[in-house]
């Protein structure tokens, strides 16, 4: 298989008449039509990932039990910084304390007026909402940071910034749907890693988005990821998920947070 700077090579090859041995007259329109088309050889390229690994497919053993969601986790030893966040119109999310007064969940979780440390209760008012400029919402950048000048009054872990990568045991958290209101979480494992954003073989249903992605082994958390969406469309929430990967957008995060 090509690699991709193989790829542009047969292009520069192509466009000045040096490609399978002969000279070719290539026209404007011809050499646009090229580019095109190399430019689609690339992102397949780009997409197939490690190992060549299809980028959506996330197969295998789960880990933790035999269903593929966090709500068929458990209950929680630890909160640590995780927060349920609470929309004007009544959505909710999942977000994570980073700083003294700062929240990070996603950027498509919008209006949030409210970080609770349960469900419904223990609340304290979001009084700033930054969104990250190069948002995609669903994914990558799908950032949003939240200021709480009470967050303080929930007695919850402010916690640092890592990566992912080599992590060898990575925990999720999140209020979604199913949970009964009741924080869950459960191990999870990593299919791939690209364009600034984790692949896990896992589920997340509605209200988890916006949830930490912890790397544990270290024995205390570090976020590594902030949930954005699921691929199955069936409604089960049974699929493969994508969590924003928080190394990528370090500079961005600490930028924001107070």
């Amino acid at each position: 298989m090509l690699s991709v700077r193989e790829r542009w090579h047969d292009l520069h090859n192509l466009l000045h008449g040096r490609k399978w041995g002969g000279s070719v007259k290539v026209d404007s329109h011809l050499s646009w039509c090229l580019v095109a088309i190399a430019f689609g050889w690339v992102v397949i390229a780009m997409l197939q990932g490690c190992g060549n690994r299809p980028l959506l497919t996330c197969d295998g053993p789960e880990v933790g039990s035999t269903e593929a969601t966090i709500i068929d986790g458990t209950v929680p030893m630890e909160q640590y910084g995780t927060v349920s966040v609470r929309g004007a119109g009544g959505g909710a999310c999942t977000g994570t304390v980073i700083g003294p007064t700062t929240v990070l969940t996603a950027a498509h979780c919008t209006d949030m007026r409210l970080v609770c440390k349960n469900l419904t209760a223990d609340c304290a008012a979001v009084e700033g909402d930054i969104e990250h400029p190069n948002a995609v919402k669903p994914g990558p950048s799908d950032l949003r940071v939240l200021t709480v000048p009470d967050l303080a009054d929930l007695g919850l872990l402010e916690i640092p910034l890592g990566t992912a990568e080599g992590c060898s045991r990575l925990l999720v958290q999140g209020f979604g749907k199913g949970s009964g209101g009741v924080l869950m979480e459960r191990e999870v494992r990593t299919c791939n890693q690209t364009f600034g954003v984790i692949h896990a073989s896992e589920g997340i249903c509605n209200g988890d988005s916006g949830g930490p992605m912890y790397c544990m082994d270290g024995g205390e958390p570090v976020l590594v990821g902030v949930a954005s969406w699921g691929y199955d469309a069936s409604g089960l929430c049974r699929g493969a998920t994508g969590f924003v990967d928080v190394e990528y957008n370090r500079f961005w995060i600490e930028g924001n947070t107070k």
